[in-house]
């Protein structure tokens, strides 16, 4: 197993910009892990209770979920198409999973692991969140080029269709990131290399505000936990976009390694995590400062930091694995 410094994800931030070749060289601490825990075909996504006690992963081609707790998995279960996106309610009662084969939102009971209520959805839901009031849930179809919001009050009534509100955002979003106040969802179109900036009513009405013009093919989105402004991983050209959430302009493009996919938020270390599907590597950026590079074995997908810092879980589709990074 490789291994690298927890201390490079707390680093302080030191004046000038370091090269990437620079970063390439980082030195690899043999006191902390990286470690490999099996899983079905094809992990996706990954969502985790707010202690970081419990993670649940969809296994897109094993058409299953996996619940892992202290490295190992405890229960898995069948869905009824492949899994992509997963989301925790606010009250951790209930997963939210994106079923491309419906295509559907799936209602999963935590307690018992089983499909509690099925509801259509537009087409290929791959990203699944929840906004930080609990109220809602959001979609992104990248088949349709569409956001779905909904309720998560009207999803417990009988006519539960009627919870989910639909708007075209762009061409193939994969993903999303909801505001601080869950009143503004942002969404990559990967094939319109554009983020869009949608604002919600109180009801969860979606209203596409603007759309900013970022990298080439973007993928994942993330708000930064301490300073509130919005990253884009660009997969086509190898960049992370910075964007300012109230004038919506971009600060800064960051360079990363090949094809970054993913990007999320740590308040631990004041910084993004940035996953690049294409090389095996990590890069972590903090705001305007510094930015590091931390090799692993295999290149990930989602990467998620536990709530306290101390762990990373990340997904390796090509080698049915999570990676547990200490």
């Amino acid at each position: 197993m490789r291994s690298f410094a927890v201390s490079v994800l707390l680093a302080a931030a030191v004046a000038g910009e370091p090269t990437l070749e620079d970063l390439s060289a980082i030195k690899l601490d043999p006191k902390v892990v990286e470690s490999n825990l099996t899983v079905d075909a094809n992990p996706l996504d990954i969502a985790m209770t707010p202690d970081g006690t419990t993670a649940w992963v969809t296994m897109f081609t094993g058409s299953k979920i996996s619940e892992i707790q202290r490295r190992k998995v405890t229960r898995t279960m069948d869905m009824p198409g492949s899994p992509t996106g997963i989301a925790l309610s606010a009250d951790g009662k209930t997963l939210y999973v994106g079923v491309a084969t419906g295509p559907a939102l799936a209602l999963v009971d935590v307690e018992t692991m089983t499909v509690r209520k099925t509801i259509p959805m537009c087409a290929f839901p791959i990203g699944v969140r929840v906004s930080p009031d609990g109220k809602f849930v959001g979609v992104a179809c990248q088949g349709s080029g569409e956001l779905a919001i909904v309720s998560t009050a009207k999803l417990e009534t009988k006519d539960a269709d009627a919870a989910v509100m639909k708007l075209t955002v762009g061409s193939m979003p994969y993903y999303l990131a909801f505001a601080p106040d869950s009143r503004r969802v942002w969404v990559p179109a990967h094939g319109g290399n554009t983020l869009a900036v949608v604002d919600l009513a109180a009801d969860g009405t979606p209203t596409l505000k603007a759309s900013v013009p970022v990298g080439s093919n973007p993928v994942g989105v993330a708000v930064s936990k301490e300073r509130g402004t919005v990253w884009v991983a660009n997969w086509g050209s190898a960049t992370v976009t910075q964007v300012h959430p109230k004038t919506l302009e971009v600060v800064a493009t960051h360079k990363v390694g090949t094809n970054p996919y993913w990007v999320a938020s740590s308040a631990a270390c004041d910084c993004m995590l940035v996953s690049n599907f294409g090389s095996p590597t990590l890069d972590v950026l903090h705001e305007g400062r510094t930015r590091t590079r931390i090799k692993v074995e295999d290149s990930i997908i989602n990467v998620y930091p536990s709530p306290d810092g101390k762990r990373l879980f990340a997904t390796s589709w090509s080698h049915a694995s999570v990676k547990i990074i200490e």
